[in-house]
């Protein structure tokens, strides 16, 4: 939030004026962008308040930037016979109105899922501020990144213990059953939506224990399946309380190879895998799956862990994150040809790892 403080009169260093809040789906992206705005608000920064679109970029139907801009000259009070009636005129109306603007103001362009949903959009002046929130990285444009991961077991237990509080303060399920609790944390991969999820069945669960929301998600041996079984509406944002659909909607986004690298990525040993073990895994050169890996990084499917000697393609692995790992495996053995696929990926891996293990006998 820091970098979102206008730059002091007289200073010489370049403004930061985008700022992107990237990760994988469910990971709370809005909601940092909503409170980073509450807070800079409350200090003053942006005393022309703030504009919100939500662009639904992993819609069915995404917002395109010309459906965008009306709701924005919208918020800005042009309506009626004041709006113009053709896109150019919009967008320079819409442009002219922020280069006029003295007070400052912060747009928050959400959930996009390409740039061209939010080029168009952007002020052409440098006096107010913008916060972009997507699944991929938008690594074509200079923009600050700002790229989240799952929380820490603390802040796992903090925040579910928090969520019951706030709807009943005398719940004292997360003090009488604090191993339960950190259980159903490690259980939800500490990713904040299926955190949210879980509180909101113990919420509705509210005469039974945390441990027996815990032995539910054993017994359907798969966390995502069992925290999807209940219908619980949508969050604050509008925003469907189900993990199934969040990690759909970016699967099938993947272009065919990527989506492949995807599904065997699932069915290897480990949740993290060596650059060489995913060449053999996936029977490409390993220069051509890498660049995967690079891309499928940037949808934050997957994360690059640079080894110790500072980042070699080599010492790189590439780790899933456990709800999507479980995602990908669904898929690859949920359809007879994806699961032939599978198993002759498996076997490539054993032929990979075979003399690898011979050397350490």
């Amino acid at each position: 939030m820091p970098h979102l403080e206008p730059t002091p009169n007289g200073s010489t260093a370049s403004p930061l004026l985008i700022f992107a809040v990237t990760g994988m789906g469910g990971i709370g992206k809005t909601a940092l962008a909503l409170e980073a705005a509450y807070q800079a608000c409350s200090q003053g920064w942006f005393p022309g308040g703030t504009l919100f679109v939500d662009l639904r970029g992993y819609d069915d139907n995404p917002v395109t930037a010309d459906q965008a801009v009306l709701a924005l000259l919208d918020a800005l009070h042009v309506r009626g016979t004041d709006l113009p009636n053709t896109s150019v005129r919009q967008y320079d109306t819409y442009r002219t109105l922020l280069t006029e603007r003295r007070e400052r103001m912060l747009l928050i362009l959400d959930n996009a899922s390409d740039p061209s949903q939010f080029l168009p959009l952007l002020p052409g002046t440098d006096h107010h501020r913008v916060i972009i929130t997507s699944r991929d990285r938008p690594d074509s444009l200079s923009v600050r990144l700002v790229d989240l991961e799952t929380l820490d077991p603390a802040e796992s237990v903090a925040l579910v213990t928090r969520a019951l509080h706030d709807a009943d303060d005398r719940d004292d399920r997360p003090a009488r059953e604090p191993d339960a609790l950190r259980e159903l944390t490690t259980l939800c991969c500490h990713l904040p939506l299926a955190l949210q999820i879980s509180a909101a069945m113990l919420r509705r669960r509210r005469r039974r224990g945390i441990a027996s929301l815990v032995a539910d998600i054993h017994k359907a041996g798969n966390p995502t399946l069992a925290l999807d079984r209940s219908d619980l509406g949508t969050d604050q944002y509008g925003r469907s309380l189900a993990l199934t659909p969040v990690l759909e909607t970016s699967y099938r986004r993947l272009p065919p190879d990527q989506a492949r690298l995807l599904r065997l990525l699932s069915l290897a040993p480990s949740a993290d895998t060596s650059t060489q073990a995913a060449a053999a895994l996936t029977d490409l050169a390993e220069d051509e799956v890498l660049q995967l890996l690079e891309r499928l990084a940037a949808t934050h499917l997957v994360t690059e862990i640079w080894g110790e000697d500072g980042g070699s393609a080599s010492a790189t692995r590439w780790r899933l994150h456990d709800l999507v790992r479980a995602f990908g495996a669904g898929v690859a053995t949920g359809d007879a040809g994806l699961w032939v696929e599978g198993e002759a990926a498996r076997e490539r891996m054993l032929g990979f790892y075979l003399p690898l293990s011979l050397l350490h006998i």
